[in-house]
């Protein structure tokens, strides 16, 4: 306001001189008056009153204290910007503070969190559509938490020596060294779990394509079990419900059908491959080492697994969307409309009811500003001590803040 008013003056007596009706005298106390109004522009920082009644103002109470700010009077002005916080939330900004020392004492602040997070340069609606719920309420540090239901993996290392020990890698970052451990997966998709099995020095691992999507029903495990009449006969059988079944029997041979058998004619370890499939072009894989060497010490990297409802919980950082922080400094200090504490949801107490709102000059920096009427009754926390309150409550209230 102040900046336009100076330039129609500056216009008027530069327009005056250009035509000659001004006298030698009077031009010389123009040109004084011309400097002295350049001087005033010049520290105009953000819209601020100047003449008349102030259009930003605050008039109420703070604690014990009766406040009243006017923009352009005793070196206060309305000062405006905006950013982008952490979570990608406009923050639009209006604070009463000096001219020469915006972060000094008197300072009171106007924070408004946009409704919600902005990947652009633009605030997630427009500027109207903000202030359109006319309440913002407090802004809140604590997280959400949320529990969700999902499948959890039960996994069981089996048939290696006892006192084996066990290394699990389960293919999305995580390990464990338990022979039977659980697992809740965070995402979907195909994960590589692999076992290896340790024993008096010597080692073997076996690594398995697992769909861990929850609930997948593609997915398939077998048995292999030596023959109790001809230990060189060993029968496999994979759980139904795929049509058909691939194996390969780690010596040549291979076989078909949910059930099978193989002969083998040499003592060793041997490995067992079965891939299934079905119509909705799901194939699924799966591994088992089968011991038919002399070494009864061999550590065998086989494993089975079951699955059962699992809980996760998941913090997750709060958006304070639509959310007021008002900040008032005084005495060396600074309360806020929140206590900084984490442990309490703050985010349903009222902070800032609007009025009205209209659009208003651009800042000094070519920032878009609006000018907001409103009202406050509300509580300020010393940042430092929760238990140090001051009341805050208005009788007038008109502000700017500049938006993207």
């Amino acid at each position: 306001m102040l900046k336009v008013a100076c330039q129609s003056v500056l216009n008027i007596i530069s327009n005056a001189m250009e035509t000659r009706i001004l006298t030698p005298t009077k031009t010389f106390v123009l040109l004084a008056a011309m400097i002295g109004m350049w001087t005033a522009c010049s520290k105009q920082d953000l819209p601020a009153a100047s003449t008349g009644s102030p259009v930003f103002l605050f008039q109420g109470t703070i604690g014990a204290d009766t406040v009243d700010y006017y923009a352009g009077k005793e070196s206060i002005y309305m000062h405006t910007e905006f950013f982008k916080d952490s979570q990608d939330l406009f923050t639009l900004v209006g604070y009463f503070g000096k001219d020469t020392c915006t972060n000094c004492e008197p300072y009171l602040g106007f924070e408004f969190k946009d409704v919600e997070p902005s990947l652009t340069q633009n605030l997630s609606s427009t500027i109207f559509d903000l202030f359109t719920d006319n309440i913002f309420y407090s802004y809140s540090l604590d997280s959400v938490i949320t529990s969700l239901t999902t499948e959890q993996f039960n996994f069981m290392a089996e048939g290696s020596p006892v006192g084996s020990s066990y290394l699990w890698d389960f293919g999305d970052g995580s390990f464990s060294t338990s022979s039977s451990p659980s697992h809740i997966y965070a995402s979907p998709g195909i994960r590589n779990v692999k076992l290896k099995t340790t024993f008096q020095g010597a080692s073997d691992s076996l690594s398995i394509p697992i769909d861990v999507t929850p609930y997948s029903t593609c997915r398939v495990q077998f048995d292999a079990v030596i023959d109790s009449m001809n230990p060189n006969l060993v029968n496999v059988t994979a759980n139904s419900g795929f049509n058909t079944y691939a194996w390969i029997f780690g010596n040549g041979a291979s076989g078909q059908g949910v059930t099978t058998s193989n002969l083998y004619t040499q003592n060793a370890v041997y490995q067992i491959d079965l891939t299934a499939g079905n119509s909705t072009l799901c194939s699924a894989s799966f591994k088992r080492k089968i011991n038919l060497s002399q070494n009864v010490n061999y550590p065998l990297p086989n494993f089975h697994y079951t699955t059962t409802n699992g809980i996760t919980t998941m913090a997750t950082e709060r958006l304070n969307g639509g959310s007021c922080i008002i900040t008032w400094k005084n005495m060396g200090k600074v309360y806020k409309s929140y206590k900084t504490l984490s442990s309490v949801n703050q985010s349903t107490v009222p902070v800032f009811t609007v009025k009205t709102i209209n659009l208003y000059q651009n800042n000094v920096t070519g920032e878009k500003t609006v000018l907001i009427s409103g009202s406050v009754n509300t509580t300020l926390y010393n940042v430092l001590d929760p238990n140090d309150t001051v009341q805050i409550k208005s009788s007038a209230l008109s502000i700017a803040v500049a938006y993207p």
